[in-house]
């Protein structure tokens, strides 16, 4: 079977943004970048940096997106690292930073998906992505 007769993988709609994110991970410092594509568990970073940025994979990192061109507000959250290549870097998201952060990266991935109703069904179907109550 080739790539591209295999089912995706992923759990949650992806959907391409092209807004600015800093991503910092203990030793290895911080990067700036923009959002190539977001998802409710994941981001994909492209950054000139993405080579020189030396974060181990699966090392724990703090995202920090801008909302309305980086003055309107901001999603927080824990993430962890899938990979950093040349093209950039990839973060698998572990925990939102509170209800708002949660409500602002779920209205970007809804306000932004092709379907949005399949979107509101997978965030409703994962519990660990369920806002605070």
């Amino acid at each position: 079977m080739t790539v591209e007769n295999q089912p995706e993988a992923r759990s949650f709609t992806r959907v391409g943004v092209r807004m600015e994110i800093a991503l910092e991970a203990g030793n290895a410092g911080r990067i700036d970048g923009h959002i190539r594509n977001v998802s409710a568990s994941g981001i994909f970073v492209e950054t000139d940096a993405g080579a020189e940025f030396h974060a181990e994979v699966d090392s724990e990192c703090r995202i920090v997106l801008g909302l309305d061109g980086g003055t309107g507000p901001l999603i927080r959250a824990t993430a962890r690292i899938v990979r950093a290549d040349a093209h950039g870097v990839a973060v698998r998201i572990t925990e939102v930073d509170g209800p708002d952060s949660f409500v602002h990266l779920r209205n970007l991935v809804l306000y932004n998906a092709e379907d949005a109703d399949a979107a509101v069904a997978e965030f409703d179907a994962h519990v660990g992505l369920k806002p605070w109550e």
